[in-house]
């Protein structure tokens, strides 16, 4: 990425098994927040902000992409442009968990048993509406 000028930003987030999906997704919202304020002391530009990620890394930038109520809890307009997902996990958890059970007996821990909270970190449901970034 630097060879190609790209000022880029590596957050971590709060890990399961301890830590359940919110608290994960809230973290990475903060540390989102933090690159759109300071990222222009590093060269960047806070109107240019891609999330990428890979697995459950790219399954919490699309939450983040597409749910714009973590960024509205911390008073602010999602400032993200895109996203980069690499072998994203999880863009549909309400029906994975629905419909395979016992593969996702794994996940319940991160994702607790209500079936409300797969579907409110499933991003697929917030694609409708959304504007096109293309």
């Amino acid at each position: 990425m630097a060879r190609r000028e790209v000022v880029t930003v590596i957050a971590d987030y709060p890990l399961s098994p301890d830590y359940q999906v919110e608290e994960m997704v809230k973290t990475a919202a903060q540390a989102v927040r933090w690159t759109k304020e300071n990222i222009a002391k590093y060269g960047g530009s806070p109107d240019q902000i891609f999330v990428s990620g890979h697995s459950a890394g790219a399954h919490l930038a699309a939450v983040l992409s597409t749910n714009n109520e973590y960024f509205e809890e911390l008073g602010m307009d999602n400032p993200i442009r895109g996203g980069i997902l690499i072998d994203p996990a999880g863009l549909d958890m309400h029906w994975f968990l629905s419909d395979y059970p016992s593969e996702g007996k794994k996940y319940i821990q991160t994702f607790t048993e209500n079936p409300d909270v797969w579907k409110s970190y499933s991003p697929i449901y917030f694609l409708e509406g959304q504007k096109s970034l293309c």
